[in-house]
């Protein structure tokens, strides 16, 4: 694809998108592939126009939803709005992601 990596530290991408989401879109938690195997990670679905979008903080550049799920072989585990997602950062005191354990309800596929 083309598209330059920016280099971050890990699990950068749980903090950047739930401060997105507090401006009322939905966060995503799931699976990708990654550069050294599939990994958790965190992005933001946008719905503007008819049309759906994902925004990866990891990567820095919107795509087409339909685009994104493929490149990347996406698994989507867990969607979250604004309140949700912040409730989940206040009860467990991190960004993200959370496991099974803490938060089962709401698991989805892709």
């Amino acid at each position: 694809m083309g598209v330059k990596v920016r280099e971050r530290k890990p699990g950068k991408c749980y903090e950047d998108v739930f401060q997105i989401v507090l401006s009322g879109v939905s966060a995503v938690h799931g699976t990708v592939d990654m550069r050294k195997g599939r990994g958790g990670h965190a992005w933001v679905e946008i719905r503007h126009g008819g049309k759906e979008y994902v925004y990866d903080p990891g990567l820095g550049r919107c795509f087409d939803k339909v685009e994104y799920y493929t490149v990347y072989n996406v698994t989507a585990e867990h969607m979250m709005g604004p309140r949700e997602l912040a409730e989940l950062a206040l009860r467990h005191k991190h960004h993200g992601p959370y496991d099974e354990d803490e938060e089962p309800a709401k698991r989805k596929g892709a």
